[in-house]
């Protein structure tokens, strides 16, 4: 590997050597130390060449890999959390060495599950762009009104979740009716139209004992009682009137 001197040790290693060692530590990482000794022996000069060039390799990889894993849980439209990392949070969060930790520290999380209401007509009548609007407008509300150390998702579509974590029952529901309320409130502008953004929200204490897709179920069964109560379906449309 590299080019050798007149003495015979080697010379300063090319650029394809670096790519060379890159690769010999993404299949071995290990291997890469006995790489480096036996380089350093012959050649100390070309030894802090090539780690140097190693070094930089890797930061490149390890800001790439971060960059895909950031893109891997992220939903594309809202930028907030999608149903992927919600998911795979909720196994890491609620796994039984945490979960010994949270008995100590005596902390409840609460799951509120968000669905807009009439949002099919919003796509009808305006084109999808337009739904594409109202859903970033809805990210943004949840992000102004949640903390950050709660866990906000898009779990597709028009649905929402939202993990409040380390809270208790009073604050939760406080907090259902405070998105309740905003989304009286909540309008987005398209074509110089103001268009009314309207959902319903459940909530439900998170519970550890059964799987994370249970308790999404339960946070679900709570919001689509309220929804029915308005008459909103899966269909999007409401009664005559309904808030």
């Amino acid at each position: 590997m590299g080019q050798r001197n007149k003495s015979g040790s080697a010379s300063v290693l090319s650029g394809q050597d670096v790519r060379a060692l890159v690769e010999v530590f993404q299949r071995d990482p290990a291997k890469i130390a006995l790489q480096a000794y036996d380089l350093a022996r012959h050649d100390p000069n070309g030894a802090a060449a090539a780690i140097i060039g190693l070094t930089q390799q890797i930061a490149c990889l390890t800001a790439q890999n971060e960059s895909l894993q950031v893109k891997a849980n992220t939903d594309g439209l809202t930028g907030l959390h999608n149903k992927s990392h919600l998911m795979s949070q909720l196994s890491r969060i609620y796994n039984p060495p945490a979960q010994k930790e949270r008995r100590h520290a005596q902390a409840s999380d609460y799951l509120l599950m968000i669905d807009l209401d009439g949002f099919k007509p919003i796509n009808d009548t305006f084109g999808h762009a337009a739904g594409d609007e109202a859903l970033k407008k809805v990210g943004l509300a949840l992000r102004h009104n949640t903390r950050e150390s709660d866990i906000i998702a898009r779990m597709g579509g028009d649905e929402f979740t939202v993990l409040l974590r380390s809270t208790n029952e009073a604050d939760a529901q406080a907090k259902a009716e405070r998105i309740t309320q905003l989304f009286k409130n909540l309008t987005f502008t398209w074509e110089g139209q103001e268009i009314p953004i309207r959902g319903s929200v459940g909530v439900c204490p998170y519970d550890p004992a059964i799987t994370p897709e249970r308790n999404i179920e339960k946070a679900d069964q709570k919001m689509y009682a309220i929804k029915r109560n308005k008459g909103d379906t899966r269909n999007g449309m409401l009664k005559p009137g309904t808030p």
